[in-house]
């Protein structure tokens, strides 16, 4: 959807991004949820947490993207390391926090 966005819609790098983690998220939060973790915590608490661990994870995506673009990165490259760097993140928030059971 990303590289879909950029080069046959021409839209810039941050909408790009924008439309490539809209589209993602429903299927993510599932998946992880009950494949990754296959958590048994309950959606009403799990899914405001994955939001914010998504969220900055996002954040960190756009930063690396942006701090790479800066250094005259290709944008293909730049996208592959911010996406890297946001999968980690992700799953490492969502281990840690989104996804744990309840006391």
């Amino acid at each position: 959807v990303i590289m879909a966005a950029f080069h046959l819609l021409d839209w810039g790098p941050l909408a790009s991004n924008a439309a490539g983690y809209a589209v993602g998220y429903v299927l993510s939060y599932v998946l992880h949820r009950f494949v990754t973790f296959q958590s048994g915590a309950s959606t009403r608490r799990s899914l405001p947490r994955y939001t914010i661990v998504l969220a900055c994870g996002y954040v960190a995506n756009v930063a690396m993207l942006f701090g790479l673009l800066g250094l005259g990165v290709p944008f293909f490259w730049a996208q592959l390391c911010a996406l890297l760097t946001f999968s980690v993140l992700v799953f490492a928030g969502s281990r840690l926090f989104a996804f744990t059971q309840e006391p």
